[in-house]
């Protein structure tokens, strides 16, 4: 009787031998050296060849037997698992993938291939260790029908971003702004996978801010879209564009002064176009009054303006200005002066003499016209006198004389000679007379 076995690649079989011809109670036991079926293969009733049978056993040798046999038995498949490995791959829009399928169960030797109807992600986007759902495996080889197999299998696999290029991206010149922000234009996506959605946003940075030509621009786009995810986005090379210095107004101020005999003056520049935190800064050559005189709002022209400091280079600007100023006049004073002492004349008015002007700059004609006045008509002595000193000359107007003080003087007495002019009267008995007095002073 054959054993029914799973396939093991082998002609192999275990058979049970018995005789119903033994008498009752004889000792007898029968064995083989080999039952094997005609081929390893799987199937049901196949014929398994019983060879060198043999007798052992007290009672043995008083029986003649066959010593081959013939019966069936059943090879039935081998179960084994196949395994499958998902592959990596860059997107590419679908769900497939290749998987490689194997079963260490497959007896060595044996020609079994396994293969599969499909092997497909979950959904078409990147990710790493995506479940791959594999189905359909079948197996093909020689030995194939000798086994049984799952026909699905689950795995996982990485799926990782396309590339994307961007094909014809310009960098734009600007005026300077004190910052390295540089728009870029012109740009479109190359590699896009049919049916995507994947926009382009653009934008880029110059290698620095200042102002200059062909300064170098890096690019830092960046993707957007419903599928945007599945891209890896290589960023464009080689872009450049100019910086153009920005144009400023340079504004002076004057600053006022006292006169002084020349025409110069400091004017105080600045600029409400500087960038705030800009390192600029605004140098005359020279500013100048029209003239050297005295003046309100007098036109102070500016010259030679240039600008210093580590973003000076970033800036056009002009090299003239005009503001406005005044000169006033520089105090002159008195020295030297004395009040000249008069005989009583009926007014006020004093002699003065011996000044002289102090704080003319050197070439200014400026002369001194002394006058002043008794602080009464009347004859005494030390009385108070108030200069009133005036100045001419071609530059008298740019000078303010301050009035010498302390000054005073005597007036006298004027002497004069009374008349008198007797009146002719009549005789009263008396020494009496009437005078008419006069004096000529």
């Amino acid at each position: 009787a054959g054993a029914n076995r799973t396939y093991d690649g082998t002609v192999n079989d275990a058979a049970t031998l018995s005789s119903s011809g033994v008498i009752s109670g004889d000792v007898v036991n029968f064995t083989d050296t080999a039952a094997t079926f005609a081929d390893k293969n799987v199937g049901n009733g196949k014929t398994v060849s019983v060879a060198g049978i043999a007798a052992s056993g007290a009672d043995a040798g008083n029986y003649a037997f066959n010593t081959t046999a013939a019966t069936t038995a059943n090879i039935t498949q081998k179960s084994v698992i196949v395994t499958v490995a998902g592959a990596n791959r860059v997107y590419d829009g679908t769900v497939n993938d290749a998987a490689t399928l194997s079963s260490s169960g497959v007896i060595s030797g044996d020609a079994v291939s396994f293969t599969d109807a499909s092997a497909t992600f979950a959904d078409k986007n990147v990710g790493n260790a995506k479940t791959v759902s594999v189905t359909g495996i079948g197996a093909s080889g020689a030995d194939a029908g000798n086994y049984s197999f799952n026909t699905a299998a689950i795995t996982t696999a990485n799926i990782t971003p396309a590339s994307l290029s961007v094909a014809g991206e310009i960098a734009g010149s600007k005026v300077y702004d004190g910052n390295t922000t540089a728009s870029l234009s012109g740009g479109s996506l190359s590699g896009i996978i049919s049916g995507d959605s994947v926009t382009l946003a653009q934008s880029g940075n110059f290698a620095s801010k200042n102002a200059g030509t062909n300064i170098a621009v890096a690019a830092s786009d960046s993707l957007g879209g419903t599928d945007a995810g599945n891209y890896m986005l290589t960023q464009p090379s080689g872009l450049s564009a100019n910086i153009t210095q920005k144009s400023v107004i340079v504004t002076a101020t004057g600053a006022n002064k006292v006169y002084d005999g020349n025409v110069n003056d400091a004017a105080t520049l600045s600029s409400s176009g500087v960038i705030s935190g800009d390192a600029v800064s605004f140098t005359d050559a020279s500013a100048t009054f029209a003239d050297k005189n005295v003046g309100n709002g007098k036109t102070v022209s500016v010259a030679g303006i240039a600008a210093s400091g580590a973003d000076a280079g970033n800036y056009a600007f002009n090299t003239t200005a005009a503001t406005t100023a005044n000169i006033t006049p520089a105090s002159l004073s008195v020295t030297g002066e004395s009040a000249g002492s008069k005989v009583y004349d009926g007014n006020t008015t004093a002699s003065l003499s011996g000044g002289s002007l102090s704080g003319i700059i050197s070439g200014d004609s400026v002369t001194l016209a002394q006058s002043g006045s008794f602080a009464s008509k009347n004859a005494g002595t030390n009385i108070s006198v108030a200069a009133s000193d005036s100045i001419g000359g071609t530059d008298a107007g740019n000078y303010m004389l301050t009035q010498p003080s302390g000054l005073s003087a005597n007036i006298t007495q004027k002497s004069i000679a009374v008349t008198a002019a007797g009146a002719n009267r009549t005789y009263d008995g008396t020494v009496n007379d009437a005078a008419t007095l006069s004096s000529s002073g």
